[in-house]
């Protein structure tokens, strides 16, 4: 083989050596989807996020976590925009997989 000339053969063996980056293995697909957050999450945050739903749905003052302010208004005209279901219950049990909160009703 000459200066300056490729052998197209050995790029092809090493693209074969190499495969993707990083490898393909149990640890890295784990590693992968917990970089992306749930579904889940990424639809409650936005619920929560929208100026348009604050008489409703909010964070607290302190801005660590958020609060429902109105359960009805909030089963009935938000959850059905982001989920399959208008049931708060539904929506509290799927949260309490991932995180721990209080639940405590406003008189």
């Amino acid at each position: 083989m000459e200066d300056g000339v490729s052998n197209n053969n050995n790029n092809r063996n090493e693209e074969k050596k190499l495969g993707s980056w990083p490898p393909r293995t149990a640890e890295n697909e784990i590693r992968m989807r917990k970089s992306t957050p749930a579904p889940f999450l990424m639809k409650t945050y936005r619920m929560v996020e929208d100026p348009a739903t604050d008489d409703v749905i909010s964070w607290n003052s302190d801005g660590t976590a958020f609060v429902v302010w109105q359960t009805a208004e909030f089963a009935k005209d938000v959850l059905p925009k982001l989920f399959k279901h208008s049931n708060f219950s539904s929506f509290v049990r799927q949260l309490n997989t991932y995180v721990r909160f209080s639940y405590l009703p406003i008189s």
